[in-house]
């Protein structure tokens, strides 16, 4: 609706949703992401919300990182489900090849380190979650965080709210105005962040 209002074409990628899209500023893509950025141009804007996994969302950063390589123009990302139950564990949607039917029917717990028949997603018919959380290379924002580590020009900002929320920009490409309500952004961060993480367990 945004798009549609303010004249700005928008790039939906999804291999699973059954539905068409029909308008000029709208393109719909039933592929997966990695596909789709073989092909890619130039945005300003990213949303990230598929499948939560190490290996994919990394994937994901490189190829948007090598779009915007040698070009000046700002851009941001934006990744959901950066807190709990993805942020240091995998989640598998049924049909990748890291699903496992046995896990499915596991869930995850904020007090437990692995799986437990009562946990958040137990009994899922629709994805599986890794074993064990906080190992290496394991969940959304631990590929962020690698991500960060391989190209340290960019900077991120997490709200750990509702499944959170994480926005990555490069701060060298903004301009005056932009770091200004940037950094407004971050101190409020700074300000609520431990406020939220902790509502975010009720």
């Amino acid at each position: 609706e945004y798009c549609l209002k303010n004249d700005i074409p928008l790039d939906i990628v999804d291999p699973t949703v059954n539905f068409e899209i029909s308008n000029e500023l709208i393109n719909f893509y039933k592929i997966k992401s990695s596909t789709y950025f073989n092909n890619a141009k130039y945005s300003s804007a990213y949303f990230m919300d598929g499948e939560h996994s190490f290996e994919t969302v990394l994937n994901d950063l490189q190829y948007i990182h090598s779009i915007h390589y040698n070009n000046i123009i700002p851009f941001c990302i934006f990744i959901h489900d950066t807190s709990w139950p993805c942020a240091y564990r995998d989640l598998y949607y049924k049909g990748s090849k890291h699903y496992s039917e046995s896990k499915s029917a596991l869930g995850t717990s904020p007090w437990e380190e692995s799986l437990t028949v009562n946990g958040w997603g137990a009994e899922s018919q629709c994805f599986s979650q890794k074993e064990t959380d906080h190992q290496t290379n394991n969940g959304v924002l631990s590929a962020i965080e690698s991500f960060n580590e391989l190209h340290p020009q960019y900077k991120f900002l997490s709200i750990p709210s509702i499944y959170g929320l994480t926005l990555i920009f490069n701060p060298s490409l903004l301009s005056d105005k932009q770091k200004t309500i940037f950094k407004f952004f971050e101190d409020s961060l700074n300000y609520f962040s431990e406020f939220l993480r902790i509502l975010e367990y009720n």
